[in-house]
């Protein structure tokens, strides 16, 4: 099974604050 390759931190971080404005 193929594994995806983890985002880079900045991405991380900006998906986890996009996220959390959503809220």
């Amino acid at each position: 099974p193929q594994n995806k390759p983890l985002p880079p931190a900045r991405v991380w971080m900006l998906d986890k604050l996009a996220d959390a404005g959503r809220l």
